[in-house]
């Protein structure tokens, strides 16, 4: 089956997500979608990304935020990627601030924005967290429990998402 690819955008409908949509509609091909999932629950948009989980239809997902940026050819290089592994996630690499975040797994030094998963509801975990004290952290739970119900994640070099504004450029 080829792969098809399912963005999913959670927003609080900020000014930035014109030029968010600006550097990912041009890259879809016919198959590609892009979910745009309306965010009031104020949990980082989790919420909103399990939305989109359940309503994408591409055969993987991955997130940008609605004040962030994917990088040039970010869904060739995520084509690329998936179409030798397409049964696995993959880990790719993202630019914040002055810095590049690559193949980490640890807490803060890895975001939801680097993971692209397979559509397979039967091991796809949520990105809710329930547990209040780990909220900020929910991006890294998902991404240790996705790499949990695979078993495994194929890590890439190449940056497919530029953070802009998070945090004032650091990690949670």
């Amino acid at each position: 089956m080829p792969v098809s690819l399912s963005l999913i955008i959670p927003t609080i409908w900020r000014s930035t997500l014109a030029e968010t949509l600006r550097s990912a509609v041009p890259q879809g091909r016919d198959r590609d979608e892009i979910l745009i999932i309306g965010d009031h629950t104020g949990d980082y948009g989790c919420t909103a990304c399990d939305r989109g989980i359940a309503m994408a239809t591409g055969t993987h997902v991955f997130f940008c935020g609605d004040d962030d940026a994917l990088a040039p050819d970010a869904f060739e290089i995520i084509r690329r990627g998936v179409e030798k592994a397409p049964d696995l996630p993959h880990l790719f690499a993202m630019k914040y601030g002055n810095g590049v975040l690559r193949g980490s797994f640890n807490c803060g030094e890895v975001s939801g924005q680097q993971i692209v998963v397979p559509r397979d509801m039967t091991k796809m975990p949520k990105m809710v967290s329930h547990s209040p004290n780990e909220r900020d952290f929910s991006d890294w739970r998902f991404i240790q429990n996705v790499r949990s119900a695979w078993g495994n994640v194929v890590v890439h070099e190449e940056i497919i998402a530029i953070l802009t504004q998070q945090n004032r450029g650091r990690m949670l």
